[in-house]
């Protein structure tokens, strides 16, 4: 606001248009700073006192300054004729009324004095601590992801077992002499032996004759899909024979056979896995792999 080329007219107008463009708290604000600052001043206006004397008078007044003030000439309608601006009407409101003018003119003293009242933009909305700015990030990135890539847990695709082999606990070979039972809540000394394939696995228990089980499928799967899932199912039979037995899994270990190479670099970590799917099985096998005491898987043509 430019102060310096204003007539003190215009400053009144300009501040009770900055003063009308308040919301009704910042006006409350610059009241309580005016009266803490001491400049609202309670004014004693003559028509307080001695109403009937002082009337009169102010309306006699104002019928002169009418009959007085001169009538502005009409607009011309030539292009070159002079033409008279518009008068304001504050400053027709100011000549009519001496008392609210003068009125005004105090309170502009009052506001002029101030400094400027800071207006505090709106509040904006934070959010919550744990939300940090990388865990925003990651959840933008996982919208942006196609449908296919989200990631899923991990829900077998396997509806049933059928063994096509010898079943456990007959026909066992000749008993070794060097085999040891195995101690009390313990599993067997030697390795589990475990031949994944496709759809199939072979369990070879200590001991005992070996079982060779096929998986069927509820869904289509694909090849390397079929491999990992045919992994899972036989870590969980064995997890649950320990269990029946009352073995700790912690105390087997495992020798895990595949012919397929590419699943057996991928189980090891030698080479990523691109399809998300695979990512999810080969996660979800280790989680089980690891309550095993040892495990190693080798290819086996």
């Amino acid at each position: 606001m430019r102060v310096s080329t204003m007539s003190p007219d215009e400053l009144i107008d300009a501040i009770l248009d900055a003063v009308a463009e308040l919301t009704p708290a910042q006006r409350r604000q610059l009241q309580r700073r005016l009266a803490v600052a001491g400049l609202l001043v309670p004014e004693t206006l003559a028509t307080d006192q001695q109403r009937l004397h002082a009337a009169p008078a102010l309306g006699n007044k104002i019928k002169q300054t009418r009959a007085a003030k001169p009538v502005a000439p009409a607009l011309s309608d030539d292009a070159g004729a002079p033409q008279t601006s518009f008068v304001k009407p504050a400053a027709t409101t100011a000549q009519e009324h001496p008392q609210q003018s003068r009125a005004a003119k105090s309170t502009s003293s009052f506001l002029s004095a101030l400094p400027p009242v800071p207006i505090s933009p709106a509040p904006v909305e934070r959010l919550p601590a744990d939300r940090s700015a990388g865990h925003a990030q990651s959840e933008q990135g996982n919208m942006r992801r196609p449908k296919s890539d989200r990631a899923a847990p991990y829900r077998s695709p396997i509806s049933g077992k059928v063994v096509v082999g010898s079943p456990l606990h007959t026909e066992a070979k000749a008993a070794d002499p060097h085999l040891m039972p195995p101690l009390p809540g313990q599993a067997p000394e030697r390795p589990l032996i475990l031949v994944v394939e496709r759809g199939s696995y072979m369990l070879r228990w200590p001991g005992e004759a070996p079982q060779r089980v096929r998986l069927t499928f509820r869904a289509h799967v694909t090849e390397q899909e079929a491999f990992y899932d045919t992994l899972i199912g036989v870590l969980e039979t064995v997890a649950q024979r320990l269990h029946d037995i009352k073995a700790d899994p912690h105390t087997a270990r495992l020798d895990i056979r595949c012919a397929d190479l590419l699943f057996v670099q991928q189980v090891r970590g030698e080479i990523p896995c691109e399809d998300i799917t695979l990512r999810v099985r080969r996660t979800h096998a280790l989680k089980l792999l690891d309550h095993f005491l040892e495990w190693r898987i080798v290819h086996q043509a």
